[in-house]
C-alpha cells in the first residue's frame, strides 16, 4: 500500500527545487545580456514548456539520487548494526529442538462392589511396607516423578558479539502442564548462600516461563535450571519464545520449539473410598500448592 504522506513528501522536494531552477534562468539571461551584451527576447510558449519540462525532469532526477544516497547509505548502516547484534537461540538440553515427552497419566478407580478377593492398591501395599520399617514416605509424593519429566532448557550465542541482560519469555500451550519443582518426601534443611545470581527462572502464569541471564558471550551456551513438564494428551506440541536484551531491538528473536508427546495411561484401582479419596485428595492437594509455590 502507497504512503500518501511519503508521495506527498517527495513532490513537495521535486517542486521546491523545481522552482529554484525556474527561478535562476531569468537572472542567468540577464547576467549574461548585462555582461556580453546578449539580446534576449522573450521566449515563445513552445520553448518555455520545453525549459519548463526539462526543469522538472532534472529537478525529478536530482531529488531521486539524493533520495537513493540516503536510503544506501542508511541500508549500510542498519547493516553494520545488524552485524554487530547477538544472535541467540533457545534449545533443549543437548542443543535439541525437539523433545521427545513420555509420562504417565494417572487414573484412579473405585470398584468396591467386587466379588471374592479384592486387589489391593500398590499405594496401600507401599504404605504398609513403610510403616513396618518406620519409614514416614508417601506413595503419592513417588506418583509424581512418574506424571511428571524433568525438561532443560540451553541458551545459545551463535553471533559475534555478546547479549546482556537477556530476557526469554517461554510459552506452553494448555496441553502441557509445568511445575517449577516437584514434592519432596522430607524437608531438607535448605543452607542458602547469600550471592548474586548470574542467571534463573520464574513462573509468569501457569503456563508463562521467563529464563533470565545477566550475560550471554559468544560462542558459549548456558544451561538454565530445570523444570518439570507433563502432557494430558498425545500430540505434538509447539512452544514459543521471545528473546530480548539490550543489544537487540523492541521486536526481539521470535522461534518456536517441539515436544512430542505420547502419554501413557496408568489405571490405579482402588476397593476402599476411603484410601481412594485419601490419595485423590492428597494428590490434588500437592499439586495445587506446587502451582502456588511456582506463582508466588
Amino acid at each position: 500500500m502507497m504512503n500518501i504522506k511519503s508521495i506527498s513528501d517527495y513532490i513537495s522536494k521535486v517542486f521546491s527545487k523545481w522552482f529554484i531552477y525556474l527561478s535562476i534562468l531569468p537572472g542567468l539571461f540577464d547576467t549574461l545580456g548585462f555582461y556580453f551584451r546578449f539580446k534576449i527576447s522573450i521566449l515563445s510558449w513552445k520553448t518555455s514548456i520545453y525549459i519548463f519540462i526539462a526543469t522538472l525532469f532534472v529537478a525529478t532526477y536530482l531529488v531521486w539520487l539524493k533520495e537513493r544516497k540516503e536510503k544506501l547509505a542508511l541500508n549500510e548502516e542498519l547493516n553494520e548494526l545488524k552485524d554487530k547484534t547477538p544472535k541467540l537461540k533457545l534449545t533443549f538440553v543437548n542443543e535439541k529442538e525437539t523433545f521427545s515427552l513420555k509420562n504417565k497419566i494417572i487414573e484412579r478407580k473405585l470398584e468396591e462392589n467386587q466379588q471374592g478377593i479384592r486387589p489391593i492398591n500398590s499405594n496401600v501395599i507401599q504404605r504398609m511396607i513403610n510403616l513396618k520399617n518406620g519409614i514416614n514416605h508417601s506413595p503419592v509424593i513417588d506418583e509424581f516423578y512418574e506424571v511428571f519429566t524433568k525438561l532443560i532448557f540451553e541458551l545459545h550465542n551463535i553471533g559475534n558479539f555478546k547479549a546482556s541482560n537477556v530476557r526469554i519469555d517461554i510459552y506452553f500451550p494448555e496441553e502441557l502442564i509445568i511445575l517449577e519443582k516437584l514434592p519432596q518426601q522430607s524437608d531438607p534443611i535448605n543452607i542458602s548462600l547469600k550471592h548474586k545470581k548470574e542467571y534463573g527462572l520464574y513462573f509468569q502464569t501457569k503456563n508463562h516461563v521467563r529464563l533470565w541471564c545477566k550475560e550471554s558471550l559468544h560462542p558459549d551456551y548456558m544451561e538454565f535450571d530445570e523444570i518439570y513438564i507433563s502432557a494430558i494428551k498425545k500430540g505434538d506440541f509447539k512452544i514459543r519464545y521471545e528473546i530480548h536484551s539490550e543489544e537487540i531491538d523492541s521486536r526481539g528473536i521470535k522461534s518456536k520449539l517441539e515436544i512430542e508427546a505420547e502419554p501413557i495411561k496408568e489405571i490405579k484401582i482402588y476397593s476402599l473410598k476411603q484410601e481412594f479419596d485419601r490419595d485423590q485428595r492428597e494428590y490434588e492437594e500437592l499439586f495445587k500448592f506446587q502451582i502456588k509455590e511456582a506463582l508466588e
